[in-house]
């Protein structure tokens, strides 16, 4: 979905809040921009923006395209920053959110927030507290109720120096969380078999020993190029991104361990099997109240 800013450095400085929201057709407007990869009957995209200090939201009425939407998004992320820096300057993270309401009948009803990276080191032109910035909004999140979480780690570089993989063993959310191993195309070394997407194999297949045990295990995703226009349709995108997963990965995407056409069923299936645990009363529980 076209809608999320993006930048070469660090492109999500505050919370973003995405609301799909499932509607019968006859209730949104048409565009299939929204869901590229799929014929889309209507839409609606809403935004907001939530100040954590109890300041009035800031709500914006208009019906935006998905492209309106990030240029939207941010020119609010950068005002908002600037003015929360005292050298008004587009740097650090806050913790107001931006809401989208996206309202179609192609969508499912889900709540997703998109957050800051942890930053690992110090950042020429950022605070030198970021990285305990960028952690602390983490863990606010993390600590909330019927959290499930994507934790997301490039698959060139260790998974248990990874800060996310660590505070979802702190907090204890193994079972509930979904591990990514984004940019697989570029851990590729063609002089070195044991190198960097051997240990990719190994973390799938659950044999390193540079992994986090995980309920739900791990899924390699191809690095999508930023360059490309919204209007690169995703399904051009996943049958590209499957071809290289059969020529550098055979038998992956079939396994279920590969390909972000494998990531987004697994999501879904994640979140109802936790919504059935969670919220649908058991035969028991139901036979107990009546007797």
């Amino acid at each position: 979905m076209p809608l999320f800013p993006r930048d070469r450095d660090i492109c999500t400085r505050m919370p973003i809040h995405l609301k799909m929201r499932h509607v019968p057709k006859s209730e949104v407007d048409e565009d299939a921009d929204l869901m590229p990869h799929r014929t889309v009957d209507k839409h609606q995209i809403k935004m907001k923006l939530i100040y954590s200090d109890g300041r009035k939201p800031v709500v914006s009425n208009k019906d935006f395209t998905p492209e309106e939407a990030a240029e939207r998004m941010s020119e609010w992320m950068q005002q908002i920053v600037k003015e929360e820096s005292q050298e008004n300057k587009l740097q650090g993270v806050v913790d107001h959110i931006l809401e989208i309401e996206v309202r179609s009948s192609k969508v499912p009803n889900l709540n997703l927030i998109d957050l800051p990276g942890i930053v690992a080191r110090r950042l020429i032109d950022e605070p030198d507290d970021m990285m305990q910035r960028t952690r602390t909004l983490v863990e606010k999140y993390l600590q909330m109720p019927h959290t499930l979480v994507l934790a997301v780690v490039p698959a060139f570089e260790r998974v248990r120096n990874s800060q996310a993989f660590q505070l979802v063993q702190q907090y204890n959310l193994m079972d509930s969380t979904i591990g990514v191993l984004t940019m697989v195309d570029r851990a590729t070394d063609a002089s070195d078999p044991n190198g960097p997407l051997a240990e990719v194999i190994s973390r799938l297949e659950g044999t390193s020993r540079d992994i986090v045990y995980l309920k739900e295990g791990y899924v390699a995703v191809k690095n999508r190029d930023t360059r490309l226009s919204p209007e690169c349709l995703l399904d051009e995108f996943k049958a590209e991104e499957n071809a290289w997963m059969e020529e550098n990965m055979p038998g992956f995407t079939e396994r279920r361990l590969a390909s972000s056409s494998v990531l987004a069923p697994k999501l879904e299936k994640m979140l109802a099997d936790h919504v059935r645990v969670s919220w649908v009363p058991s035969n028991n529980c139901e036979d107990s109240g009546r007797a």
